[in-house]
This record gives structure tokens, C-alpha cells and sequence, in this order.
């Protein structure tokens, strides 16, 4: 997950979020396509975006995000020592540890329980059962 990368920001994914959003739109286009026209109008589109969307508003983007976390972390400086002191929170370092604790639970828990998997699979054998008579 992506939670877990160390230095990945807030908005680092948002510009693969905005590109497979602009890409849901060729989805009429290319839907009895086959696979090498599909991929053909996606590489074309994307070319296109990267000539005359991309580059144009790079600028404008990459300021807009600088001042955001200019802003983001001067609030935080003033934030965060309050929100420590009201939580009871003494060192900023149980934060990286709440944090891997969580990935170490959620990497634990991945998958469904065995015996809830059985339990489903009995069940949709008894009613295959129940469907087959």
C-alpha cells in the first residue's frame, strides 16, 4: 500500500488517479476494439496528453503543491504538539510504530480466515445441493 512508502506525499498518486480518469472516457471508444486497437488509442491518447495537457499545467501544479505544503507544514508545526499534548503523546516516534504495526496486522490479515472460507464453502455446497435436487 501505498500508506506505507516512506516520503510518499499527498498528493503523489493523485496524478495516476486524474490520468485514469481522463482514460475512463476512451472506454466507449475502444470497447469492440481489439486488443491492439485498444492499446493503440491508449498509447495515442496518452502521447496527446502528455504534448498538450501535461507540460502546460506542470508549472502551475507543481507551484500550487509547493505552496500546499509550505502551508501544510507550518500548520503542522503548530498542530501537532497540541494534538500530542491533548492524546497524552510524549516523543513523535510511536507514530512510525503505530504504523508498522498496523501494515504488520493488515499483511497478517490479508487474507479471509480458514475456517470462514470452509464455513462459506460448506455453505454454497449445501445450496448447490439443494439447487441440483
Amino acid at each position: 500500500l501505498a500508506r506505507y512508502v516512506d516520503g510518499l506525499g499527498l498528493e503523489d498518486l493523485e496524478g495516476c488517479e486524474r490520468t485514469f480518469s481522463k482514460t475512463n472516457g476512451l472506454a466507449s471508444a475502444v470497447h469492440y476494439s481489439s486488443t491492439f486497437h485498444c492499446c493503440q488509442a491508449i498509447a495515442g491518447y496518452l502521447a496527446h496528453n502528455d504534448e498538450h495537457d501535461v507540460y502546460q499545467n506542470l508549472t502551475t501544479m507543481i507551484f500550487n503543491n509547493y505552496k500546499q505544503a509550505l502551508r501544510i507544514i507550518e500548520e503542522g508545526k503548530k498542530t501537532l504538539p497540541r494534538i500530542m499534548d491533548d492524546l497524552g503523546i510524549m516523543d513523535v516516534s510511536v507514530f512510525s510504530t503505530w504504523l508498522s504495526e498496523e501494515n504488520e496486522y493488515l499483511t497478517a490479515h490479508s487474507c479471509e480466515p480458514e475456517e470462514e472460507t470452509l464455513h462459506m464453502e460448506y455453505w454454497q455446497k449445501l445450496v448447490n445441493l439443494e439447487a441440483s435436487q
